[in-house]
């Protein structure tokens, strides 16, 4: 295979430039038969890094909405019709585990809020064809107090606790979907599982954006088919993925698909709705009026009942949707929030690009990336204190799961300061990177030979002499 000249930034690029333009129905199979850049053909190399870019953040489905874009070759088109077969499948799946999941809560008095993915399932704002959207687990927020009944709902519905590796959630799975079937992305037989949350909270090394009151206070009534479930309102759903994008921005792992999501559900959001979501974030009078909504600003602010929450833990997300989705509304509130913060940090937010803060960045990530949201001398403290001797579930979770999960989990904070210290002599290396994931590399691979068995097939068939009978 030939050398790749498109790069991962130019591929996100890439990727960002065709998720911009207004969708058109897919074509399956029928495409230009190549794909041109401003000079060349695209080759067999280029379209693989552009499609595990695709990939990595999420959105290789959606290429399907892009088709004469694109103009990609009939076997990366065939390959994209494969996965979005398979993933519709795997979408239905996650459906049906959803509705008994909702029923059996129901039945014994819980009340659940599904989150990220699963609400889109149940509202597919901007999604028109909702199989196009991956979908990892399922993500339900629930009380507290029902979490000992909730164990037992999820039991008789077949499911076991895993280990406990976060603060954010408990993972629950079932015993016979534990094992990974393909390194497809959307391989309907992959775990599916379902991460019960007991917050609507995102934690940057001590700063905490916490949704979880608004989110019971708010959440309205719904149904999906005869199940009642409980629905967070669009503008409280926005805010809830701009948080979890943001914090995904700090660790450097977010993705296109996130943002595509925020700029879907902005879009549709109402006069009222974006009131809602200026008045939490403080935005100033003249915001308001600048978009003619200083009418819905009281409403707002007694529908909030005076809560606030930090811009800065939400500005990274709104700045990235809006610089890949340019939104006069969403400008004027980046404008505003901005303003408040510190320079160093709303300069950095001016300049990054999705690429900067992705898996497709492969440089160390540095201490002052972890430092960069502190503004106070105190903050800076409590941050690097978290670096250094992060909570049983901070931190530690994440690089050693099983221990931590384990009554002998003391033993990962020695083991941490040893990765703290191969952090910093990865740091000492000009050439360092940061380790990808093992199945995320694997899956990355298999896409790979997938394309060159898809090309090869078309190379074959165009070289097969034609008989008369044919």
């Amino acid at each position: 295979m030939n050398q790749a000249v498109v790069s991962r930034a130019a591929a996100v690029g890439l990727l960002t430039h065709w998720l911009r333009a207004a969708p058109c129905p897919p074509s399956w199979p029928a495409p230009p038969m190549a794909a041109a850049s401003a000079d060349r053909p695209f080759t067999l190399a280029d379209w693989t890094v552009i499609l595990q870019e695709a990939v990595r953040h999420g959105v290789h489905l959606l290429l399907a909405e892009h088709g004469q874009e694109i103009a990609a070759p009939d076997y990366v088109m065939r390959w994209l019709a494969a996965e979005a077969s398979a993933n519709e499948r795997r979408n239905d799946r996650l459906a049906t585990e959803l509705v008994a999941i909702l029923r059996g809560s129901a039945s014994a008095g819980i009340e659940l809020i599904p989150l990220k993915g699963a609400h889109l399932l149940l509202e597919p704002r901007g999604y028109p064809q909702p199989q196009l959207r991956p979908l990892a687990d399922l993500d339900l927020l629930a009380p507290p107090g029902q979490v000992r009944t909730l164990r037992l709902v999820m039991q008789r519905q077949g499911y076991i606790e895993e280990p406990r590796t976060t603060w954010k959630h408990l993972n629950f799975i079932k015993p016979d979907n534990t094992r990974i079937s393909s390194f497809s992305a959307g391989d309907p037989d992959n775990p599916r599982r379902v991460e019960v949350h007991l917050a609507l909270a995102e934690d940057f090394l001590g700063l905490r954006l916490d949704l979880t009151a608004l989110a019971w206070k708010h959440g309205a009534p719904g149904a999906m088919g005869s199940v009642p479930v409980r629905m967070l309102p669009s503008w409280l759903f926005f805010l809830h993925l701009a948080a979890h994008a943001s914090q995904d921005v700090w660790e450097r792992k977010a993705r296109l698909l996130q943002v595509t999501d925020l700029q879907r559900v902005w879009k549709q959001l109402s006069r009222e709705e974006v009131a809602l979501i200026g008045a939490a974030c403080g935005a100033p009078a003249a915001w308001f009026a600048a978009l003619n909504v200083s009418g819905e600003s009281p409403s707002a602010e007694n529908i909030l009942g005076g809560a606030r929450l930090e811009p800065r833990l939400l500005l990274p997300a709104l700045m990235l949707v809006e610089s890949v989705f340019p939104d006069a509304r969403l400008r004027g509130l980046t404008v505003a929030l901005g303003a408040r913060l510190q320079p160093g940090l709303r300069a950095w937010l001016q300049q990054i690009s999705l690429a900067d803060v992705s898996l497709s960045n492969p440089a160390p990530r540095r201490l002052a990336d972890n430092l960069r949201w502190a503004q106070t001398p105190a903050e800076r403290l409590g941050a690097l204190r978290r670096l250094l001797l992060p909570d049983r579930y901070g931190l530690l979770g994440n690089r050693f799961p099983r221990l931590v999960s384990s009554p002998l989990f003391p033993l990962a904070y020695p083991l941490h300061l040893v990765f703290v210290g191969g952090w910093l002599q990865r740091r000492m290396r000009p050439r360092g990177q940061r380790a990808g994931g093992a199945f995320h590399q694997r899956m990355l691979d298999a896409l790979a030979h997938s394309l060159a068995a898809e090309a090869a097939k078309r190379a074959s068939k165009s070289t097969t002499p034609v008989s008369a009978a044919d």
